[in-house]
C-alpha cells in the first residue's frame, strides 16, 4: 500500500538540489531497484550539504511510497562512504562510470537484485586491481547482458550467423562481414574473445588475466554506448 513505510539499502547514484534546503536523492537499491527519494532540510540555505549526502555512499533508508516517482524520505543514515574508493583518482574514476551506468539505465521502481549484488562486488574489487578499466569494461558489458540486450555468441543483424571470429558493429548493431554497412568498427579475432572473456567471467581470478589494449577497450565501450543509446 502507498502509506506504508518501506525500508531499504541502496547506493546513492546521484544528488539533485531541489528548492532552498532539499535534495531529491537517485539510489539503487537491492529491494526496489532505482527509486527517488526527497530528503527535507538535507543542505543550507547556500546550497553546502549539512550531511554526507552525496554519490558513491551507501545507505539505509525508511521511506514512504506515494503517487508519482519521487517518495518521500523519512530516515537515512550512512553505511559506507567507499572511503576505500576515494584515495586513487583512477579508482574514483571507476567507481564513478559504474554509477552513472546504472543511473542512465536503470528504471525507476524495476527492481534488479543480482545486479545489485554485481555492482556491490565490482565497487570492492576496483582498489585490488592494477587496471580498473578492465572492471568497468566488464561492468559495461554484464549490465548489457542483464539488460537482454547482449548474449554470446553476438550474431549478424541481418542473417543471424553467430560471430565467433570477427564482428563488426555500427549504431549499435552487430554485422558479419557479408552485411557489414559502409563504416562499421572492426572487431577482430582477438578481440571478440577479449569481449567474450569480460562478458561471461564468473570470478575475480578469472578477470584479472584478460589482457585488454586500450583501443580494444575503447572498441568495446563504443559499442556499449551505441548499444545503449539505440534502446
Amino acid at each position: 500500500m502507498l502509506s506504508e513505510f518501506q525500508t531499504a539499502e541502496g547506493i546513492i547514484l546521484k544528488v539533485i538540489p531541489f528548492r532552498d534546503y532539499d535534495q531529491i536523492l537517485a539510489i539503487f537499491t537491492k529491494e526496489a531497484g532505482l527509486i527517488k527519494v526527497l530528503c527535507k532540510k538535507s543542505r543550507n540555505k547556500k546550497g553546502g550539504a549539512k550531511s554526507h549526502y552525496t554519490p558513491l555512499t551507501k545507505v539505509e533508508l525508511v521511506y514512504k511510497e506515494q503517487k508519482g516517482e519521487i517518495f518521500n524520505c523519512h530516515e537515512i543514515s550512512i553505511l559506507d562512504f567507499y572511503r576505500h574508493l576515494r584515495t586513487e583518482l583512477s579508482h574514483l574514476n571507476a567507481a564513478c562510470d559504474i554509477i552513472q551506468l546504472l543511473y542512465q539505465t536503470q528504471l525507476v521502481g524495476k527492481p534488479a537484485p543480482r545486479l545489485f549484488t554485481l555492482t556491490e562486488i565490482y565497487l570492492k574489487k576496483i582498489p585490488q586491481t592494477q587496471f580498473p578499466d578492465i572492471l568497468t569494461t566488464s561492468f559495461r558489458l554484464k549490465l548489457l547482458k542483464h539488460e537482454g540486450i547482449l548474449a554470446h555468441p553476438l550474431v549478424c543483424s541481418v542473417c543471424l550467423q553467430p560471430l565467433h571470429q570477427e564482428a563488426f558493429f555500427f549504431r549499435g548493431e552487430v554485422f558479419c562481414r557479408l552485411h557489414y554497412p559502409m563504416g562499421a568498427s572492426h572487431l577482430r579475432e582477438n578481440e571478440i574473445n577479449v569481449l567474450y572473456q569480460l562478458l561471461n567471467c564468473k570470478n575475480y581470478q578469472e578477470l584479472t588475466e584478460i589482457t585488454l589494449f586500450s583501443q580494444t577497450k575503447n572498441k568495446i565501450e563504443r559499442y556499449c554506448k551505441e548499444t545503449m543509446q539505440k534502446q
